[in-house]
């Protein structure tokens, strides 16, 4: 890929990335009031999965793999395998500022960075396979 076009689309996915982490954050909030359904937890989603596949397209790895972990979480509650707990929107807020600092390191600096989100990728995976959490499955929700 040329190197113009390659800038360009960093500038496109730093652009709607910031948005849909905006948006991400404001969805969270809603469901942490327990409010919210089947479209919130599809637009949580989306903003999670389009940045990761942008971030793999892009060779960001790094975006990419952090993105990934927190898509397979929000995969679960989505399908009604997992309900919200408030260990999970903690976890997930923390996943949208780990993936803003991420965004920010790569506008200045053309990568996606070195910081460690180990242990909150950990948490995330760790929230997946939850004993409570699968215990006591939703409804799936509805596209």
């Amino acid at each position: 890929m040329n190197e113009n076009l390659q800038q360009q689309l960093i500038k496109d996915l730093l652009v709607e990335s910031h948005e849909g982490l905006d948006r991400f954050d404001r969805e969270l909030l809603t469901l942490e009031q327990g409010q919210g359904g089947g479209d919130t937890m599809n637009v949580i989603f989306r903003v999670i999965h389009t940045l990761k596949g942008t971030a793999g397209c892009l060779g960001l790895g790094r975006i990419e793999k952090t993105a990934h972990c927190g898509e397979n979480l929000l995969s679960l509650l989505r399908d009604g395998k997992l309900r919200t707990s408030p260990e999970m929107i903690t976890a997930l807020l923390a996943l949208s500022d780990a993936l803003r600092g991420m965004l920010q390191t790569l506008e200045a600096s053309g990568t996606d960075g070195t910081a460690d989100h180990s242990v909150l990728l950990a948490q995330i995976e760790r929230l997946q396979t939850a004993p409570a959490a699968a215990a006591a499955p939703a409804a799936p929700v509805a596209p």
